[in-house]
């Protein structure tokens, strides 16, 4: 198809999981100026999990993932990476 082109993705914001913690300090202006601009520029980039093939990790951008789980929005936009992630307890 289009090789060089990023997996984009339409994602439940419940199926992502966070691989770090996301700075608590940033959420409010972050939700903030997503509220106020209506763009997300640069989607997070998340890869599946190979456990279950529904859930993604979140690789890159968590804070900015946290803020849209804070407005309660059912979806995302993401660039999925083509590897799957392995997720170590």
């Amino acid at each position: 198809m289009f090789p060089n082109l990023p997996d984009l993705r339409i994602l439940p914001l419940p199926a992502l999981i966070p691989h770090e913690e996301h700075d608590s300090q940033r959420t409010k202006p972050l939700v903030t100026r997503l509220g106020a601009d209506c763009v997300l520029c640069n989607p997070p980039i998340a890869a599946p999990l190979r456990e279950r093939y529904d859930h993604y990790v979140v690789l890159d951008s968590i804070n900015r993932v946290t803020a849209l789980q804070a407005m309660q929005l059912p979806h995302i936009l993401m660039q999925v990476a083509e590897t799957t992630f392995l997720f170590d307890d």
